[in-house]
């Protein structure tokens, strides 16, 4: 921590302009009832009074505190934080528990009411001795919250047992310590309580309506209303599962795309060097001639800072015939005369900044975004002002990706850096990678010897930036499987008792000569039949949610038509296989004990 008597000594009166008062993140404490937008509009206008004129139009907003880590990121800002926090990713989490749920609720439903016969028996002996209709719905509703509420005390001892992977992908610790969170208690409950009338209001109220007289009678009909239930149930499951799949797909895909993109220059065996007394000491050149002259380093460059994720410089320019018009915005840069060789960048026009050209500290380089920005019809040579102060451009650099790709390339003007810079761009020979990094913390012990060398290799440093993808793909990974796994079990209870049903139908097609392949194939055929149907909603339900998932890449991976078809035969083989396991043993059967009466 550090006061601002201290910061004045070290950037006299520049941290006292208004103009740069965004690099500062201020907390305001309102007075009980006060009307935090009123405070806004006299922010704002006691603001302007300061501001130089083409920043008049600059207004200031108050956000509360609590809102902070999700809006941020909603808003691009960082106010500070290191990390931000992502409400999409946290509606994404939330939607995929929910389907899971649902998948083992359709599970619940569908062998409950697949076992109807034997239910039924049990409903008849119960009327029989004189129980009302009431009385049965209240003992299946208990009964299947009863069922919940094993469940829950399971998924608590599950989630204890995967929480270290769990914290370790949110980068957080989470806690269920009651005590400091009282609310988790009425929640859990009500969970337990809406899932156990979920799932066993259909059962309760279906079992419930069947007269003592019909239920003891041999076949009771089982009626197309309930066939078609489980067929849109079953059909509900598919489409949750192949549109979890997509999802999971088309996020690894960007992932894979964000790492391997093209960002205009030579990202490997880079490292960033922070000097962090470069501002105090003046000491940028000579640290970098020391590297340049007494290590192994292939090149060494000097920047004011290296741009990475969402955080950038920018400024307002004013092209020299248009000076009286609207300010166009751009980010800025600090780097020396080694800088476009070291990063490997590509000069367009012109000619690069000269080590001992005194006139190039008035001088500034751009990229192609900037002279569309400016529209400039030959950028070398054309003057831009930035308050007071003009600079000539003497070249143009082929655009680059300087944050992210979550954003699209800035107009970028870069200036020449002084003594002052506070980092240094080091690229190395990967054989001799640890002999080189040796001698670098060497110089730096010998000249620096009260400073620690901190350094991060540009890959990682960008890399960064898809974290918050890199993890939601993981997670969505161990979604995916637990979909399939729950998914799974239903089928197999389905297939059962679908093969169970048509036992003696199965044992006189084999005595008619039937092969077990062809009875396979008629005891699944329906199964596929579902997947298809599931396929044809989830494809354009998935394609329209990951398409807009993609909105917040500026560069963002194609959906292709493989992705979808990939994800469609994987559930369907998945179901296949399932059923088939179930419908193998009952074709290998002896056809004798199939069609046997007792």
């Amino acid at each position: 921590m550090i006061s601002f008597s201290s910061l004045l000594q070290i950037y006299g009166e520049r941290i006292q302009r208004w103009e740069d008062w965004g690099g500062i993140t201020t907390f305001v404490l309102l007075r009980e009832g006060s009307d935090p937008a009123l405070v806004e509009s006299k922010l704002t206008e006691l603001a302007r009074t300061h501001l130089p004129e083409d920043e008049k139009e600059a207004s200031y907003y108050l956000q509360p505190l609590r809102r902070i880590y999700i809006d941020n990121a909603i808003h691009g800002l960082n106010n500070d934080l290191e990390s931000a926090g992502d409400i999409s990713r946290i509606y994404i989490i939330s939607a995929i528990a929910f389907f899971i749920l649902l998948i083992a609720v359709i599970n619940f439903v569908n062998l409950s009411t697949a076992r109807v016969t034997r239910r039924l028996k049990e409903v008849g002996v119960r009327k029989t001795f004189g129980a009302a209709r009431l009385n049965l719905i209240k003992q299946f509703l208990v009964g299947s919250i009863l069922l919940s509420t094993v469940a829950l005390g399971l998924g608590l001892f599950l989630f204890q047992i995967f929480k270290p992977r769990l914290d370790q992908y949110l980068g957080k610790t989470l806690t269920l310590d009651i005590l400091a969170t009282p609310w988790i208690i009425p929640v859990l409950l009500t969970l337990v309580f809406v899932v156990g009338i979920l799932v066993g209001s259909y059962p309760a109220f279906f079992f419930s309506r069947f007269p003592a007289a019909a239920a003891f009678r041999f076949g009771v009909p089982t009626g197309s209303s309930r066939s078609g239930l489980r067929r849109i149930l079953v059909i509900v499951q598919f489409f949750i599962a192949v549109a979890i799949i997509t999802s999971t797909a088309v996020v690894l895909k960007q992932v894979r795309f964000s790492e391997q993109t093209d960002l205009g220059f030579d990202r490997e065996n880079l490292i960033v060097i922070r000097n962090r007394s470069a501002y105090r000491l003046r000491n940028a050149d000579l640290v970098k001639k020391e590297i340049q002259n007494r290590s192994r380093a292939v090149s060494v460059a000097a920047v004011g800072w290296f741009p990475h994720d969402q955080n950038r410089n920018i400024n307002t320019f004013y092209p020299q015939d248009r000076r009286d018009e609207k300010g166009i915005v751009a980010q800025t840069m600090d780097v020396d005369p080694d800088f476009v060789p070291t990063l490997g960048l590509k000069m367009v026009s012109g000619r690069n900044f000269e080590e001992g050209r005194t006139t190039d500290e008035n001088a500034v380089l751009i990229n192609r975004k900037a002279i569309e920005a400016f529209g400039f019809t030959e950028p070398v040579g054309s003057v831009l002002f930035s308050d007071d102060d003009a600079y000539r451009v003497i070249g143009v650099i082929e655009d680059w990706i300087t944050n992210s790709i979550h954003s699209v390339i800035n107009p970028t003007v870069v200036f020449l850096t002084d003594d002052t810079a506070g980092e240094f761009v080091v690229r190395i020979n990967p054989e001799e990678r640890d002999a080189t990094l040796a001698e670098i913390r060497e110089i730096w012990n010998r000249l620096l010897p009260q400073t620690i060398l901190d350094y991060t290799y540009v890959t990682d440093l960008l890399n960064r930036s898809y974290d918050g993808e890199r993890r939601l793909a993981t997670l969505l990974i161990s979604f995916c499987v637990l979909t399939i796994v729950v998914a799974c079990l239903g089928i197999f209870g389905l297939a059962s008792y679908v093969t169970e049903q048509r036992t003696k139908e199965i044992g006189i097609r084999k005595v008619l000569g039937a092969t077990v392949s062809g009875v396979i194939f008629i005891l699944s055929k329906q199964f596929l039949l579902w997947v298809a149907v599931a396929n044809i909603f989830a494809w354009p339900i998935s394609y329209f949610m990951m398409k807009n998932w993609l909105q917040r890449f500026a560069y963002r991976t194609r959906m292709d038509w493989w992705i979808f078809m990939l994800a469609g035969l994987g559930v369907l083989l998945t179901a296949l296989v399932t059923a088939g396991i179930q419908s193998f043993r009952a074709a290998r059967a002896n056809p004798v004990q199939a069609l046997r009466y007792e």
